[in-house]
């Protein structure tokens, strides 16, 4: 019995931690720059906060977060930062105004995909493989 309930909390933490949905895009004219943002949707839908510790994808050698940072006289810089917060319950937009993702030296070798991958890693949740989109800029727009 003692098992079977160390089993049941065991599971009911880690659901706890499993919560979090992403949908992720790149415009496509991007592409033919080395370095490329990723627009990004972060969903925390559990009562845990959590960060977004590392993002990895075949088609670059790194992606680098930063964060958008506002001195007291109204000057805004970007920094690097080693993770992105997603607080409880609540949704995380990375873009060009707050947080962002950056792929490096992007190198796409099958001609025109739909898709890549990339792979995240949080501090609480499990990884997640999901399917970056590209888009033309038109459809970027209605994301």
């Amino acid at each position: 019995m003692t098992r079977l309930l160390s089993i049941l909390v065991l599971l009911c933490s880690h659901s706890a931690w499993a919560d979090i949905k992403a949908s992720a895009w790149v415009i496509k004219a991007d592409l033919k720059h080395h370095d490329v943002p990723v627009y990004m949707v972060l969903t925390n839908l559990s009562q845990t906060a959590d960060k977004l510790i590392r993002a990895e994808t075949p088609i670059a050698p790194s992606v680098i977060m930063r964060q958008n940072i506002q001195n007291n006289i109204g000057v805004v810089r970007t920094e690097k930062v080693r993770s992105i917060p997603l607080p409880a319950l609540a949704m995380q937009q990375i873009h060009a105004d707050t947080h962002q993702l950056w792929l490096t030296d992007v190198r796409l070798k099958n001609g025109n995909p739909a898709t890549f991958p990339m792979f995240l890693t949080f501090s609480n949740a499990p990884p997640q493989r999901i399917d970056v989109q590209i888009l033309d800029a038109a459809n970027a727009i209605n994301k």
